[in-house]
This record gives C-alpha cells, sequence and structure tokens, in this order.
C-alpha cells in the first residue's frame, strides 16, 4: 500500500459522497489509513467526517460505497479492501484523542 492509493481511495469517496449529497452535508476530513484484521490482512479504514442532519445520511445508499469505490479503483488497476467509518463533525474533537490514544499505545509496544 502506498501514498498514492491512499490520496486516491480519499478522492473517490470524496466526489461518491459529494455527488450523491451536494450541499446537504460537507464531508471533511477524509482520512484513509492501512490497518491489519485480525486475520493479519491489510485494509484501508476510511474515516469520513461529516457535518450535516444524519438522518439523510440514507445507510442504503452508503452501504453501496464500497462496491462503487473499490470498481474505480480496479478500473484504475488498483485494488485495497475498504473500512469505512462515518463520523459526525460535532465528535471529531473526542474521536481524534481516542486516536491518538490507541496510536500510542501500539507504538509503545
Amino acid at each position: 500500500m502506498n501514498q498514492e492509493l491512499f490520496d486516491t481511495v480519499r478522492e473517490f469517496v470524496a466526489e461518491d459522497l459529494n455527488g450523491r449529497f451536494g450541499d446537504a452535508f460537507v464531508f471533511d476530513p477524509i482520512l484513509v489509513e492501512p490497518r491489519i484484521d485480525h486475520d493479519g490482512d491489510e485494509y484501508l479504514r476510511i474515516d469520513i467526517i461529516f457535518d450535516g442532519d444524519q438522518q439523510h445520511l440514507d445507510p442504503s445508499w452508503t452501504v453501496g460505497l464500497i462496491r462503487r469505490v473499490r470498481s474505480r479503483l480496479r478500473e484504475s488497476g488498483m485494488d485495497a479492501s475498504l473500512s469505512p467509518h462515518y463520523n459526525e463533525k460535532s465528535e471529531w474533537e473526542w474521536y481524534q484523542k481516542r486516536e491518538e490514544r490507541r496510536k500510542s499505545r501500539l507504538a509503545a509496544r
């Protein structure tokens, strides 16, 4: 996995979400980070920070984000397992602190 892949995933996710929701939401930032699952397989965790009315964030549509982005990645000659996570902007500060603590614990190992 490399920075080009991370940037491409971020771009495709932003285009997909903004294309569907337009001005109803602001999706920023969109963070892409490599992770390893419990089986030792690599995947990309995508943290999508949004500002807008969560009731309008249609889960029947957002669940297809993985399929749509992976399809575009493959057309570009790339592939990755994806795991998107949506976080409200109002919870962003708490989330950032939690992630910093998690990374500190991992670095101490």
